[in-house]
Parts: C-alpha cells; structure tokens; sequence
C-alpha cells in the first residue's frame, strides 16, 4: 500500500516549524498549504490529532 506521504503520528520535535505552525494549531479534517519547507513545498491534511499532557513520545511514529 502507498502511504502517499503519509506522515503518521509526530511529536513537535520530529517536525519541521513550518508543519508545526499548522499541525499543533490548526482544525482536524482541513487541506492546508501550500507549505514551503528545505525539502519543497507540501500541502497538509490534517487528518486526526492525539496526544495532550499525558502524551509520552514513544507514543508518537518512528517514521519519517
């Protein structure tokens, strides 16, 4: 199956700021961009979100 950039679950430390900016703050379920980062320029959808205070960072995907 192709993950079609498909990012996976990341903790603000595996991410660029430009994602950061949308990721942690932005609405669930939205198409947002174009994003410019070192490596190009993105779209993001951010499908679902997780984590809040109890969040540990092993919880978040090894992938990159």
């Amino acid at each position: 199956m192709i993950n079609a950039g498909d990012l996976g679950f990341k903790t603000r430390a595996q991410m660029s700021k430009q994602f950061c900016d949308i990721a942690f703050v932005e609405e669930a379920g939205r198409v947002y961009g174009p994003i410019e980062t070192k490596d190009g320029m993105h779209l993001l959808y951010l499908h679902s979100c997780r984590g809040g205070d109890d969040f540990k960072e092993e919880e978040a995907d090894s992938k990159s």
